[in-house]
């Protein structure tokens, strides 16, 4: 038998991703945005490689948001909202 967990508890798969339980819980109840989790009985449970996989999922090679095109970016919107009611 392997002596790997099959399951990481929420304190461990917060250690994983370097976040804190209460993120872990949040995402879960909010919008369900984090990783799939395992329930067992009242217990959360996360397999470590659903934990792995999410995160590759969530890799990006920049930090800007892309908008829809013919969109203009938020930060433009709010400085010409400004310049019109100056």
């Amino acid at each position: 038998m392997s002596t790997q967990k099959l399951l990481l508890t929420e304190r461990e798969a917060a250690e994983l991703l370097r976040t804190s339980p209460s993120t872990l819980e949040r995402w879960r109840g909010v919008d369900g945005s984090g990783p799939p989790f395992v329930k067992v009985g009242r217990r959360v449970g996360y397999f470590p490689e659903a934990i792995r996989a999410w995160a590759e999922s969530r890799t990006h090679t920049s930090t800007r948001r892309r908008l829809p095109a013919g969109r203009a970016s938020q930060s433009s919107a709010v400085v010409a909202t400004r310049e019109a009611r100056s």
